[in-house]
């Protein structure tokens, strides 16, 4: 139910182009709040990474990162999409605690995942470092797009990832002084 909600308010603020820091700490205040009042503190965080079309590869960057997002719309809002196992076969090394739940256009193409722990940032952060996450967005555009898509490389600053360390870090500090009776 958690998740629901969650995925809900990322998604609704991604198509109203208002996806900003401030937003997603909106998202983190809700699920703060709600897990507080039934004895349970999650802490999720939203890890923003990049990816960039391979400009010399792709014949039309803009026209192939759109089919994507477009198909990824349409995937995502039907559990019963003709895609959904061979996007949950996609998505198995990454672990349950981890799902990809916006693409959207920016400059490149800007995905959101929820981790929705310490140990599942760090996987992520290691598949990232591998090339093994750049494998598996690849693997994921070219299952929604036409023609093959070449992902040119992922971005996922360090300074990001060091505040969703922090993020959890901070939580973790707060959460265990917390009162968790209703509230």
């Amino acid at each position: 139910m958690v998740t629901t909600a969650v995925v809900g308010l990322v998604q609704e603020a991604s198509e109203n182009d208002s996806l900003s820091l401030q937003n997603l700490l909106t998202v983190f205040e809700f699920i703060r709040r709600y897990t507080n009042s039934v004895y349970v503190c999650t802490v999720t965080v939203v890890v923003g990474v990049d990816a960039e079309l391979d400009e010399d590869e792709v014949a039309d960057v803009n026209q192939a990162e759109d089919v994507i997002v477009s198909q990824w719309k349409e995937l995502s809002a039907d559990e019963r999409h003709q895609y959904r196992d061979q996007v949950d076969e996609i998505f198995r090394p990454l672990g349950y605690e981890t799902s990809l739940v916006v693409i959207r256009r920016a400059n490149s193409i800007a995905m959101l995942f929820i981790c929705l722990t310490l140990s599942a940032i760090m996987g992520l952060r290691e598949q990232w470092r591998s090339g093994q996450l750049r494998d598996i967005v690849k693997e994921l555009f070219n299952l929604l797009s036409p023609r093959t898509a070449y992902v040119k490389r992922l971005i996922w600053p360090l300074t990001d990832f060091e505040r969703c360390l922090r993020y959890f870090d901070t939580q973790g500090k707060q959460t265990s002084h917390t009162n968790t009776g209703y509230h």
